[in-house]
């Protein structure tokens, strides 16, 4: 049985359709945003009239540190653990975390007080160094600090993918 992460690719088609929705959008905030996170794809010539979906898509693999679509879609569907549901695994109990509704809170709490922002399925909350001990992973390692401390919206998508590597060769079966 495939077992899909916390960030699906379903996940990324719904941002793609969003950057996608607001590049058209009569927000002009929103229009400008979306404008400027297509303009990684330099070696397109696009203008707002000719960019299509599979540009959305493009624009939020490479966003999270994917060259492609295809690699994006590639690296999702072989990973062994299921992100939306591993990080509120009953195993992991035992320390107090702070969990919020709204990423925007999350990170808001993570601003003022530190911690490792992680989700869980539709939520989100702020561990403590325990409980990134608890789940195999050395709360020390510099790939936290390179993502910011953030596994949602990491500052650094290649240091997330280093984190990953970690924690699913811990969690191989037979491991």
């Amino acid at each position: 049985m495939a077992i899909r992460p916390f960030v699906s690719e379903n996940y990324f088609k719904n941002e793609a359709s969003k950057l996608f929705k607001h590049l058209h959008s009569d927000n002009p905030v929103k229009q400008k945003f979306a404008e400027q996170r297509f303009s990684i794809l330099t070696r397109y010539a696009l203008t707002p009239d000719t960019i299509q979906r599979k540009h959305a898509l493009t624009v939020v693999a490479i966003e999270a540190g994917f060259g492609s679509w295809s690699k994006l879609k590639k690296q999702i569907n072989k990973s062994p653990i299921n992100y939306r549901d591993f990080f509120g695994a009953p195993q992991f109990g035992g320390t107090l975390n702070h969990w919020f509704k709204t990423y925007s809170a999350a990170k808001e709490y993570l601003r003022a007080k530190g911690g490792y922002l992680l989700p869980f399925r539709d939520q989100y909350f702020v561990a403590t160094p325990d409980f990134i001990q608890n789940i195999g992973l050395d709360q020390q390692d510099p790939d936290w600090q390179r993502i910011g401390y953030d596994w949602i919206h990491p500052e650094c998508p290649k240091a997330l993918n280093r984190l990953k590597q970690k924690l699913e060769s811990a969690y191989q079966p037979g491991a």
